[in-house]
């Protein structure tokens, strides 16, 4: 699968797409970090359908470290506030080359309170967890759906995947003083029991619960379990919160996310544009064109890179662009 390099001469805008970059979503002082679209599991239920083995991605995407933080700094000056910084990513955020360096980066620069990654946990170990505390990582999201090991191999795609050697790495980072969530996603009918389990055993290491609704996503993989509506969802926190008494449901308020200035939207819906087609899409058939240094993802498009075209902004969620 190829992988495209995007650095300072490459002309790409690190704003504008959902596959790298930064992504500032809400006004408050919370962004995403992509580094990297590269997974190492084919995780069943995988909702970007991620991993060696995706029906849907030819192409994956990596930044350079130094234009990364570059725009980082960029992003966090337009914010106004100190940022919580969660580095995560469409595959898994640890499969960048230089995730340790990034980390640090970001403390550095004085521009975050607080950094927090995902990740499955599958490349993690002693050492690179406590240089991940060194250099300043507070939190780590782990994905986390069973302690059965067979399962935990069917449901990451991997006959490799050590769910001992999981359980193991969870007790290391709560060991080096990173808080540890486990955000396992809830399958209805498959891994009720798990969930039990896994709760009982972040109670047993002093880790938290982050538990994820299953949500069924056209482009995504797909298992057989059904898919809950939300107050049924948090009915069964609920119940699973009274019967293990263990904090399962959060309110945002808790997170210590302040309010923040938004990266500034720069089209509007209906808008026509001229873009730079600078890239393939995550997506076949689509491209990524350039304008207004931002990124904006091109539907249908059979243009040539460095074609100039005209296009129409048909939504921009989240700083997200879609035109076509």
């Amino acid at each position: 699968m190829e992988i495209i390099k995007i650095d300072k001469n490459s002309g790409i805008p690190l704003l504008g797409v959902l596959p790298f970059g930064i992504i500032d979503r809400y006004h408050n002082s919370m962004i995403q970090i992509r580094a990297t679209t590269l997974c190492n599991a084919n995780c069943e239920f995988c909702s970007t359908d991620a991993g060696v083995n995706s029906r849907f991605h030819k192409i994956n995407y990596e930044v350079e470290l130094d234009y990364l933080l570059e725009w980082f700094e960029y992003v966090a000056k337009l914010k106004k506030e100190k940022l919580t910084v969660f580095l995560d990513s469409v595959g898994e955020p640890l499969m960048y080359a230089k995730f340790l360096e990034l980390v640090k980066g970001i403390k550095e620069s004085g521009l975050s309170e607080r950094i927090v990654t995902v990740t499955n946990g599958i490349l993690l170990d002693k050492k690179k967890i406590i240089e991940l505390k060194k250099n300043g990582l507070d939190q780590i999201n782990l994905s986390l759906h069973t302690l059965d090991y067979e399962k935990g191999k069917k449901f990451f795609g991997m006959q490799n995947y050590d769910v001992d050697k999981i359980k193991e790495t969870c007790i290391e980072i709560v060991k080096n003083g990173i808080e540890l969530w486990l955000v396992p996603v809830y399958l209805p009918g498959v891994n009720d029991k798990d969930i039990e389990e896994i709760i009982l055993f972040a109670k047993e290491i002093n880790a938290k619960v982050g538990l994820q609704k299953y949500e069924k996503h056209k482009m995504g993989r797909k298992i057989k379990a059904k898919e809950e509506t939300f107050f049924k969802f948090y009915r069964k926190l609920e119940e699973l919160e009274k019967k293990f008494d263990f904090k399962l449901v959060y309110k945002g308020n808790e997170f210590k996310i302040k309010k923040a200035e938004r990266v500034p939207v720069v089209f509007e819906n209906n808008e026509k544009i001229q873009a730079i087609v600078k890239l393939e899409g995550w997506y076949s058939g689509q491209k990524i064109g350039v304008a207004k240094n931002r990124c904006v993802t091109i539907l249908d498009c059979d243009k040539g890179i460095n074609s100039r075209i005209n296009v129409i902004i048909k939504s921009h969620t989240d700083g997200i662009y879609l035109a076509k």
